[in-house]
């Protein structure tokens, strides 16, 4: 036990008679008398005489204890003044040291059983909430485990407990903001922080950190008469249980989105599709989905890894998005992000300022589904970002922006999907056949003479002709632009105002984009050295 009113309490002290210099122990799993120690530690409990104890107190020598705390039978005068000038704690007792040696000795046992089953509870096969619950059994108060947003993820309230501040987050599964401003104490850098809530009741509330960061708050709530319990010793063992747990199980020691994480991986997998049976899941977890909702994949760019990043962009993910499910699956920080429409561009329901500036600073990507009612289309809707996650890697490596929409890239991915279909039908990926022959010979014209005229008829049809805005989009001057149509004319017949033609073109460059960046052959030299391919693109021109 850690509080040294827990050892007072088991010793029967005489407040008055004792000498407290320090109230916060380290956790305590072994008892000694003071006649058989040559050394003193401060995680050990020493039980003597008044006249025994007295005699270590008052050596001189290098053996001379400090930071130590003794249960002591008798009284001597003195003996506080010696306690306070060795900087240790003196709970004096009436009681005989057998017997005191016999209370701490069960006090210890109780420790014990306590840290032995909450290890049992850390092994496989358990989970979170067996923890949390086994943590409410000991101590008879409520628990509440929150992230950073101050969401519930895991509780166990017990009936007992009614106090307002505390009703949002029993009701809500969300604390309040109000709440939220009580319990914070800024000046305060103990992970363990004491606060008075309504009349008769208090909470303590334990910073869980990693790597310097809070990762999460624990929260015990108790009627006012059991402010003496030691909440520091179980609260410590409830935290040290359940990194064990989500390390064992081989995931993030995170656990706000362990339960998402599986559900997640159960539909990807095709374990779960029936829709009322997925909605029930969702039900179940930490924050469900709302009637509408999109995924966004994160993933590092570069050299870096995901656990370099996660955990701090986790952190600040929760504060964008206070109502996602986030978690950590294949490679990419997943959120399900809800919605209360399907309305996403160009209004997005996000801070996307702050979500681009959060990518850029750590060197990652970001691919953002459409939004869709039906849970049993998660499982397409995921597949489809993460593929267009690595299409806009590809194909737009060096976007400010470095958010990729399914809509912005809808085209490609359907060029994407024409490779698998063209092997599959014809055994050949040639899909340079979906390309109007005036844009394979625009692409021939580039390779030999350097230029890039196709992706000139991009931005020129993408604009419906418009000049001005042509040479915008392109970046160039608008008589560099009308050159460049000059020539343009002067290789292809095609009519680049009729809106058909227009849309082929675009297509035609997207194709061509595709093969350049996604691919590891070069368009141009595959027209190069195939005859049959060349030709037939001659022959349809005609």
């Amino acid at each position: 036990m850690s509080h040294i009113s827990y050892w007072m309490e088991c010793a029967g002290a005489e407040p008055g008679r004792c000498h407290i210099s320090f109230q916060q122990l380290p956790i305590i799993d072994t008892i000694r008398f003071v006649r058989n120690g040559q050394t003193f530690r401060e995680d050990i409990i020493y039980i003597g005489t008044a006249r025994e104890v007295a005699g270590i107190l008052s050596d001189s020598g290098p053996g001379k204890p400090s930071g130590v705390t003794f249960l002591c039978s008798g009284y001597e005068d003195g003996l506080k003044d010696l306690a306070s000038s060795c900087r240790s704690n003196l709970i004096y007792s009436d009681k005989d040291p057998f017997l005191l040696h016999d209370l701490a000795d069960e006090l210890v046992h109780r420790y014990r059983n306590w840290s032995n089953r909450f290890s049992q509870l850390s092994e496989p096969g358990h989970s979170i909430q067996d923890i949390v619950d086994y943590a409410a059994e000991i101590t008879g108060f409520s628990i509440f485990l929150l992230n950073t947003a101050n969401r519930v993820v895991f509780s166990k309230i017990k009936p007992a407990l009614s106090d307002p501040a505390l009703e949002s987050m029993a009701v809500n599964g969300m604390m309040s903001t109000e709440t939220a401003k009580l319990l914070i104490d800024p000046v305060s850098q103990s992970r363990i922080l004491l606060k008075d809530l309504s009349p008769g009741y208090f909470c303590w509330v334990y910073k869980v950190m990693k790597q310097g960061t809070p990762i999460s708050n624990m929260i015990f709530a108790a009627p006012e008469e059991a402010r003496k319990f030691d909440g520091y010793t179980v609260m410590e063992l409830t935290r040290q249980a359940i990194h064990r747990l989500m390390n064992s199980s081989d995931s993030l020691p995170y656990w706000a989105g362990e339960q998402f994480k599986i559900l997640l991986q159960e539909i990807v997998e095709g374990k779960i599709t029936d829709e009322y049976e997925i909605n029930h899941r969702f039900s179940m977890i930490s924050c469900g989905s709302g009637i509408f909702c999109s995924f966004i994949l994160i993933e590092p760019a570069g050299s870096e890894s995901l656990a370099d990043i996660s955990l701090p962009v986790l952190t600040e993910l929760e504060e964008l998005f206070p109502d996602s499910n986030t978690a950590i699956y294949d490679g990419s920080i997943v959120l399900l992000l809800s919605r209360p429409n399907r309305a996403f561009q160009p209004r997005p329901v996000f801070d996307t300022a702050a979500f681009t500036k959060l990518l850029q600073r750590y060197n990652a990507f970001a691919s953002i589904s459409n939004a869709t009612s039906r849970r049993t289309l998660l499982r397409t809707h995921y597949i489809m970002t993460k593929r267009i996650l690595a299409l806009g890697r590809k194909l737009y490596p060096d976007s400010r922006e470095r958010v990729y929409y399914f809509e912005d890239f809808a085209e490609y991915f359907m060029i994407d999907l024409s490779i698998t279909s063209f092997n599959s039908l014809f055994g050949h990926d040639d899909i340079v056949l979906l390309m109007h022959p005036d844009a394979v010979k625009l692409v021939k014209y580039d390779k030999e003479h350097n230029s890039n005229l196709l992706e000139f008829v991009y931005h020129y049809c993408l604009n419906n002709c418009n000049m001005v805005q042509t040479a915008k989009s392109a970046y160039m001057h608008r008589n560099t632009a009308a050159s460049r149509l000059a020539k343009v004319h002067e290789l292809i017949r095609a009519d680049l105002e009729n809106g058909e033609i227009q849309q082929r073109m675009i297509f035609s460059y997207k194709v061509h984009r595709y093969y350049s960046r996604c691919s590891d052959m070069d368009l141009a030299e595959r027209l190069e050295a195939s005859g049959g391919v060349k030709n037939r693109g001659r022959q349809t021109h005609k």
